[in-house]
């Protein structure tokens, strides 16, 4: 699971709380994203584990399944709708296994649902399961709360030598160049020139990215001085775009207009195998 589709998922963990007051609620993660559990309220822990993608191994999930079989789980949500993803919770002997049908999962799961193309957001799919089968949905959602204690957020810009005032994060990455909004680096310049601190976010492959958005904008005027490359964060540091309160980011961008992707750098729309050159909004 993505990082956002994780955080995103904390919606749920609210409607459980709501629904159950007082009952704990772990989280099945991998290890990209397990740090984030530690500061949603709700969570009592994360349950790390890196399956492998696009092969069944039935082996890990078998190992999977004792370690979910010693928590003695009451209920799960299996919200992926692949096959695989229900058969650890199966092989665990959890009682309650409630989910989509997604890929026939007739036998593994036991609470099964129907209606899920229906439900245009993957939010809304996922919160849906918090509620009894038929039951009417409400047309917003809890949003998702990442809590960091004050002291932490002190003490991780104090450690990386980050100033103490208005922040402005930059999230360049994308899945592959012709997904990355190209004006990063004139909007950093802009924005500190108004005075703002700039932090350029990203793991190990977006470093060199970072370093040449920061490079262009500092070349455009000494106020983009105030720019900084933030290292990814480690297992137990809060990362830096929790004390921010604005984080432009992209998954995708659309071009302008009269300016078309290239053939080549379409991309299959999900589930046709079809080439397009059509931007998500």
């Amino acid at each position: 699971m993505w990082i956002g589709d994780f955080v995103r998922c904390h919606s749920v963990v609210r409607l459980l709380q709501e629904r159950f007051p007082g009952r704990p609620v772990d989280l099945l993660s991998t290890t990209l994203c397990a740090p984030l559990a530690d500061y949603m309220p709700g969570v009592r822990k994360a349950v790390v584990v890196d399956l492998p993608r696009k092969r069944l191994a039935f082996a890990a999930h078998a190992a999977l399944a004792r370690r979910l079989r010693q928590e003695d789980y009451g209920r799960v949500l299996v919200m992926p709708r692949t096959w695989k993803s229900a058969l650890a919770p199966y092989l665990a002997g959890i009682p309650e296994r409630t989910g989509f049908a997604g890929e026939a999962r007739f036998g593994l799961l036991n609470d099964l649902r129907w209606g899920e193309r229906r439900l245009p957001r993957m939010v809304d799919r996922c919160a849906a399961l918090a509620f009894p089968a038929g039951a009417a949905l409400p047309s917003d959602w809890p949003e998702p709360q990442l809590r960091v204690p004050a002291a932490e957020v002190a003490a991780w810009r104090e450690r990386l030598g980050l100033g103490t005032g208005p922040t402005v994060a930059l999230a360049p990455g994308a899945v592959g160049p012709s997904k990355r909004w190209p004006a990063f680096a004139e909007l950093a310049q802009r924005l500190a020139a108004q005075g703002l601190d700039i932090w350029v976010l990203g793991g190990p492959n977006e470093a060199e990215l970072a370093r040449d958005i920061v490079a262009r904008a500092r070349a455009r005027g000494r106020a983009t001085s105030r720019a900084t490359i933030c290292a990814p964060p480690s297992w137990r540091s809060p990362p830096p775009t929790w004390p921010c309160p604005t984080i432009p980011g992209c998954c995708t961008w659309r071009p302008p207009p009269g300016r078309r992707r290239s053939a080549s750098s379409a991309r299959p729309a999900p589930g046709t195998g079809r080439r397009s050159t059509r931007s998500p909004p």
